[in-house]
């Protein structure tokens, strides 16, 4: 004789010679009743939850490392965010996890503007920095008097 009940619209149905609740929901059957109905109560709650939009990446601008100095500046895209508020991103051919905010800039115009003077100034520093090198190289040091 097999004993069978409904819940929350689902017939569940013990299978003796093996001492399993079984249902269509689930390829395994659950040892207890309770376990079977608290199983059926969670398939069905996520089944009515509304369906999460798909995440639209976004680029920004990355201020960070993996770009040779830590004040350099690159477009990424972020692929997804976790829950703590950290941000996946692509960065070449790596994907690499940022938990500072501080370190991605939105790019619109206004920012946009602002990296691309930051990124001419390195440039003019850099060169600076080869012309006082090359100035350094042309010293007549001192030397020891004889």
């Amino acid at each position: 004789m097999n004993i069978a009940i409904r819940h929350c619209g689902i017939t569940l149905t013990l299978n003796e010679p093996a001492g399993l609740w079984e249902c269509e929901l689930f390829a395994r059957g659950s040892e207890s009743l309770n376990q079977a109905k608290e199983r059926i109560e969670r398939c069905l709650s996520q089944r009515n939850k509304p369906d999460k939009k798909p995440f639209e990446r976004f680029e920004v601008w990355f201020r960070g490392y993996g770009l040779g100095d830590c004040n350099k500046y690159k477009k990424v895209t972020v692929t997804s965010l976790t829950d703590d508020g950290q941000a996946w991103l692509t960065l070449g051919k790596d994907r690499v996890k940022e938990s500072h905010p501080q370190n991605l800039i939105p790019v619109c115009p206004h920012n946009d503007a602002i990296v691309t003077k930051i990124l001419a100034l390195d440039h003019d520093i850099e060169a600076l920095r080869d012309m006082k090198t090359k100035l350094e190289a042309k010293f007549q040091h001192w030397k020891k008097p004889e």
